[in-house]
């Protein structure tokens, strides 16, 4: 997430209901790390929705994240509109791709 998160630094974390696409979210991966990436939308799954995420400068998405690995929204990250709707045209990116494969 650099430039605004870098490795090591420290942020609150707030939990929350619902997040929306934009959003820095931390999740536990499945090396057992803390990762904060940006939400890109979600995506139904065996256990239910997994969220879809990818860090600011990271040229692929990560896999897919289960909802009960999320502990929160980062706090200190205010994502604005701009941020929010380039978020949602990378996920429908994302989505036609898929389609454009089958």
């Amino acid at each position: 997430m650099a430039p605004g998160i870098r490795d090591g630094d420290r942020i609150r974390v707030f939990p929350g209901r619902f997040y929306w696409p934009g959003d820095v979210v931390v999740f536990r991966g499945a090396d057992d790390r803390l990762t904060a990436h940006r939400l890109l939308g979600y995506r139904p799954g065996a256990g239910g929705l997994l969220l879809v995420t990818r860090g600011d400068s990271c040229a692929v998405h990560d896999t897919p994240v289960p909802l009960a690995a999320v502990l929160g929204r980062a706090g200190d990250v205010r994502p604005s509109v701009a941020v929010r709707l380039s978020s949602l045209f990378r996920f429908f990116g994302l989505i036609l791709a898929r389609l454009g494969r089958r």
